[in-house]
């Protein structure tokens, strides 16, 4: 069994992130909870996430769409989908923005818990695949590299057998 999924989330109403912790509970998942876009921020260069529930709109501060911007600028977290959230109603501009983002979907408040489940499991298992091939590509890259390090070698070992035989007084007849 694998180890649970960290799961950012972050939303300026408690209540809210308490109900969205309730509802993620039966996917095992570990939930961080963060009130502001600052807190995000320091949590995810402090934790590693395979998701990130944010809340587009939280007033003082940053909103969301500026801590994606953040988290998408920043090498340790830019690879971590974002799953947006709102409780405005649906703004076609907002959801371009936060797509164009690096947002990877989008929610409306309230938010329907067996929609929510869905996309989160989705986006884990992603995250989660994604993360074994890019150790899959480095353990071959490795493997690539020891490989050719060894046929180099072989191949001046070969050069100095030839080069021994070449200098080397041929037999009597």
């Amino acid at each position: 069994m694998t180890d649970p999924a960290r799961i950012l989330l972050v939303d300026d109403d408690e209540g809210s992130r308490l109900a969205m912790t309730q509802t993620l509970a039966p996917l095992g998942h570990r939930i961080v909870a963060a009130a502001s876009g600052e807190q995000a921020l320091k949590a995810s260069l402090r934790q590693d996430f395979a998701l990130v529930l944010l809340d587009v709109v939280m007033p003082g501060g940053m909103d969301g769409l500026q801590t994606a911007a953040h988290l998408k600028r920043l090498d340790q977290t830019k690879d971590i989908p974002i799953l947006f959230f709102t409780g405005m109603p649906r703004d076609v501009d907002c959801a371009f923005t936060g797509f164009a983002t690096g947002g990877a979907d989008y929610l409306a408040k309230p938010v329907d818990p067996w929609e929510l489940r869905a996309k989160v499991g989705r986006l884990v298992d992603q995250q989660t695949e994604h993360r074994q091939m890019r150790a899959e590509l480095a353990r071959l890259r490795h493997s690539d590299a020891e490989l050719r390090a060894e046929i180099r070698a072989l191949t001046d070992r070969l050069a100095q057998l030839e080069d021994h035989c070449r200098h080397t007084d041929p037999p009597a007849a």
